[in-house]
């Protein structure tokens, strides 16, 4: 009993990407695009989803083509003289934007695959166009053929090109950030920014505080509290991997500001210092949807000066020339 169902499991075709909405005759039908589409790609999977509306207009065809793209939804029309030649283009649309490599090299063939074209419908015989021609040898009648018609070519796929990461609009980053060098010791914080991003660059301002941290010296009048937080700008250049991946490397200046409280026996005592740095950052982003990113990255921090953390004459901590900062974070995003 189970072998009739594991003969139809193999060699059931794949589904197609495309929902074909057209009338049955004279337009080939949903099986014949899935075994198209399956000859040029195989059965890898895409997250491409099309519809094709398609009717009859004046002499020839036309067709509405909804695309919905990982949240994006593109609309063409095409035309064509018959309906064989307007599925095939559909087809061919549709795995242009879902693997253009393996398309082209499949093109390239020396014999290419083709859609399977429905059967035409035979119309009534026409008796052939007869002229008499008088003359004195007697009538002599000539048969006329209709002109031929001219040869039909299918249409090429475009040769693939770089393609930028379609989307455009403002983000909202929220994560976590581990220093280490700007404080005695490894030091985790918040940080949260927004950003306006391009097809190949992103612009982001950012802020962030690292945990307060306690310093003991070696008497009861040498002990403190250390404060750190700080403002970033910068811009980064874009550059996708693969469909869901994104590499970053940004750039750009920080203003920070630490706060030592001591704590003495006589009264308490406070000290501020501000610093100007240069940091620079690489990242990756992995979507999760089309609105929201996981992103991870390191960065050094390059500043202008170091300073102390001293107290009734001990030295705490003594900055990093270079502090190295670990970032993870969720990055939401709007827009087209």
């Amino acid at each position: 009993m189970w072998l009739p169902s594991l003969l139809l499991a193999v060699t059931a075709p794949t589904e197609s990407p495309l929902r074909w909405d057209a009338p049955a005759s004279g337009c080939p039908d949903a099986e014949a695009l899935a075994a198209y589409h399956e000859a040029l790609l195989g059965d890898a999977t895409t997250e491409v989803e099309a519809h094709a509306l398609v009717r009859p207009r004046g002499s020839g065809w036309h067709a509405l083509l909804t695309i919905h793209w990982r949240g994006h939804v593109n609309r063409r029309e095409l035309q064509a003289p018959d309906c064989a030649r307007l599925a095939e283009a559909a087809v061919l649309v549709v795995a242009v934007m879902s693997d253009p490599e393996t398309l082209t090299q499949r093109l390239d063939e020396p014999h290419p695959p083709t859609i399977v074209r429905p059967h035409p419908v035979e119309a009534p015989a026409k008796p052939p166009d007869v002229q008499v021609d008088v003359s004195p040898a007697g009538p002599r009648p000539t048969r006329t053929e209709p002109p031929p018609e001219p040869p039909t070519t299918r249409p090429r796929a475009p040769r693939r090109r770089a393609q930028p990461r379609l989307d455009r609009g403002p983000t909202l980053v929220g994560g976590l950030i581990v220093d280490g060098g700007s404080m005695p010791r490894i030091a985790p914080g918040p940080v949260v920014g927004v950003g306006w991003r391009t097809p190949w660059m992103k612009f982001f301002a950012e802020g962030m505080t690292l945990v307060p941290q306690q310093v003991e010296g070696s008497t009861p009048e040498t002990q403190g509290e250390v404060l750190v937080g700080a403002a970033r700008a910068g811009a980064c250049v874009r550059a996708g991997v693969g469909r869901r991946v994104e590499l970053s490397q940004c750039v750009g200046p920080e203003l920070g500001g630490a706060t030592a409280l001591g704590f003495g026996v006589g009264g308490d005592e406070t000290a501020r210092n501000l610093w100007i740095g240069a940091f620079g950052r690489g990242s990756i982003a992995i979507d999760v949807t089309p609105m929201m990113a996981v992103t991870v990255g390191a960065e050094l921090l390059v500043l202008l000066r170091q300073f102390d953390y001293r107290y009734r004459g001990q030295t705490f901590h003594r900055t990093w020339p270079v502090p190295i900062r670990g970032l993870a974070g969720v990055e939401i995003r709007w827009g087209s």
